[in-house]
């Protein structure tokens, strides 16, 4: 016998909207599943600066801790780092239109290389977001000619 959940998908979108997630720890949305992980430490953070510090800000607007509206994925990632037009995008919210999305970067960590090779990908894949890299283990230059329009 096989159990079929009925609930609407947008259920599991309202209990992660209301998700108190504990001091330390940062929380996703993946493809239904509510994903918690510790937060980053000072090795990820190093390697998230020195990535953005090589994206031109004459241009675009880097940011980070930003959610992404992937919802026709049921899923709200949170990428290192999220590369978008200068001035692009609405004035505030929670959630940052894939569309309006250049490129992503995610810091990839021994504990993290099936989520951020295999799922986050493909989730960024079918939001057809353009650029998707993924930094393992040092820091590499960002792919800057993505950037050059």
């Amino acid at each position: 016998m096989t159990a079929v959940d009925d609930r609407p998908i947008t259920h599991i979108v309202k209990m992660f909207e209301g998700l108190e997630v504990p001091d330390g720890f940062k929380a996703e949305l993946l493809r239904g599943e509510i994903v918690m992980m510790a937060g980053p430490d000072l090795v990820h953070n190093r390697i998230v600066l020195r990535a953005l510090r090589q994206i031109p800000d004459q241009k675009w607007d880097c940011l980070q801790t930003q959610n992404i509206d992937l919802l026709s994925e049921t899923s709200e990632p949170q990428p290192d780092l999220v590369v978008l037009d200068r001035d692009a995008g609405p004035e505030s919210g929670r959630l940052l239109p894939a569309q309006l999305i250049t490129m992503l970067v995610e810091v990839v960590s021994k504990n993290s290389v099936d989520r951020d090779y295999g799922v986050k990908r493909s989730i960024y894949a079918a939001g057809k977001i353009p650029h998707h890299r993924p930094h393992h283990g040092s820091v590499r230059a960002a792919h800057r000619s993505c950037l050059q329009r």
